[in-house]
Parts: C-alpha cells; structure tokens; sequence
C-alpha cells in the first residue's frame, strides 16, 4: 500500500487547558480533508475521523460542508435539544436534516471504514464506556490499516488520554492492540493526532510510536525531544501558535481561529446512551 515511500504523519499534540488546542486539532483535520499541509503547500486530500467528544465543536465541520455524524446503528438513545433555560425539546433524525447536519448510521468499525470519503469528516458519537471505546478504536485501526483503498486518510483523537491513559491490569491487552494499530498507520497512508494536556496523560508505549510533537502553550517537553527547543519557548507560546519537532528538527506555524460564519450556536453531548444537542451560550 506504501507509493513510492510516501508514509503518515503522526502526532501527540499537547497543551494546557485554554490555550487553542481543540482548535488546532479542529484546524488541521479541515486543512487534510480539503488538501492544505499545516504551511500552506496542497497535497492529496484526505478522509477523516473524528472523535467526537462531550464538549467537541465538530460541529463547524458540518457548516463548512465536510462534517458526516456517525450514529451508532440499533442503539437506545434520544435526541435531545438543550436549551439555556433548562428546557429540552426532543428532536428527530429529521430535524438533524432541517439543521443541515449530515449524518449516517454504523454497524461498526469496519461500517465506518467503509463509509469514508475523500474530503469529508466523520465524527463518531459512541456511547459505550471508556474501556469499551478504547476497544472500539482498537478494532477501528485494525480496520483502516487492512482497508484495500489507496486513498488517505486522517485520524483526530481529542483528550486521548480518556482512552489511552496510563493502562490498568483491565486494559493493557486492549491499549497495547490500540498502540499496535498506531504503528503501522505510517506505512498505510494514515496521518493521525492525539491530542492531550501533557505527553504522560497517555499510555507510555505510544510514546515511542509517535514521532511528531506539536506543543502549544505550556505543554511539557517530552523525554529526549531536541534540547534546541527550550521549555521557555514552549511556555511563551501565543495561542495562535504551536511547535512542531521531528527528531532534531523544529519549527513554529501559526493558525487562524474557526471563521464565525463556520460556528454552530448548540453542541452535540453524550451522555448514559443518550445524544444530546446543546444550544452555547452567547
């Protein structure tokens, strides 16, 4: 599957609370489905996923036009609209289509797999527990590395630490499968982010699988990365901006905030099974 010794990019993006990091992440899985590296230079668009988290703002992807919801098929949830008073307003799969939300249902990982497109996003609403959805992308990335498609594809993992923290005697096997996975995504035309606060929050043996480091504001340097790139400089970090290191090599890039045209004023939650949409404050 490797073309002419092109491989993927992987990455553990860190950074302190507050200081831009789910928007990075966000920015940069809109530049891979549309073709753009993180400098600018066009490439080879990508298919995306997403992990779509409790507090996400995914949802701009959809009025950008590259936004799919993956809804798990056969679940027990409802779909609720949240309001600022406290009033909730259940809602149908038809009211998603009147709010202009894309959407689709899946089996499993590989269903996802096989759902993938070339510019769009996919953000996966899974409402299992942690260990269970550690499991679930586990068995996804095993998916995507066997996928007979020559196209790319890019994986955005938010708070990656939820699912692939420090292990415990339950979850070593199902971690080290979800870390297995990792390694071979550069040779399987896979680019991939886990975003965390600090490179300890996750599971050690990702470490070593993962040779890009891109630090915002406050990140911790990590054990062995270049010694040219100072903890001052990372701490003195503007939130539009980040470092990126590769072995002995680093350099800073710049990036816009989401476009207020692209914002949705409600957000989509999890929670006990349950899928809910909730309006922000303003």
């Amino acid at each position: 599957m490797d073309r002419g010794g092109e491989g993927g990019h992987n990455a553990i993006l860190m950074g302190i609370p507050g200081q831009g990091k789910t928007t990075l992440l966000e920015y940069l899985a809109v530049l891979a489905a549309k073709g753009v590296d993180l400098f600018g230079e066009k490439r080879e668009p990508k298919a995306g996923i997403w992990r779509a988290r409790r507090h996400d703002k995914y949802l701009e992807f959809f009025h950008l036009g590259i936004g799919r919801l993956m809804l798990p098929q056969g679940s027990a949830y409802t779909l609720l609209k949240v309001f600022d008073d406290g009033r909730q307003e259940e809602i149908t799969i038809d009211d998603l289509e009147e709010e202009g939300l894309d959407y689709a249902f899946y089996a499993g990982p590989k269903d996802i797999v096989d759902k993938l497109e070339v510019g769009k996003i996919l953000c996966i609403l899974f409402p299992g527990t942690k260990l269970e959805e550690t499991k679930f992308y586990a068995d996804l990335f095993e998916a995507l590395i066997n996928r007979r498609s020559q196209d790319w594809v890019d994986v955005s993992i938010d708070e990656a630490g939820d699912i692939l923290g420090p292990y415990t005697g339950d979850s070593w096997l199902v971690q080290k499968k979800f870390i297995d996975g990792t390694a071979d995504f550069r040779k399987t035309l896979i680019d991939s982010r886990f975003g965390c606060h600090a490179y300890t929050d996750l599971d050690q043996r990702l470490w070593a699988k993962v040779p890009y480091h891109i630090y915002k504001r406050g990140a911790k340097r990590m054990k062995g990365e270049t010694p040219k790139l100072k903890q001052e400089t990372i701490n003195n970090t503007q939130v539009n901006e980040a470092w990126i290191t590769y072995g002995a090599f680093f350099d800073k890039f710049t990036f816009p905030d989401m476009k207020p045209e692209a914002r949705l004023n409600y957000r989509l939650q999890t929670v006990a099974r349950r899928f809910v949409v909730q309006e922000e404050k303003i």
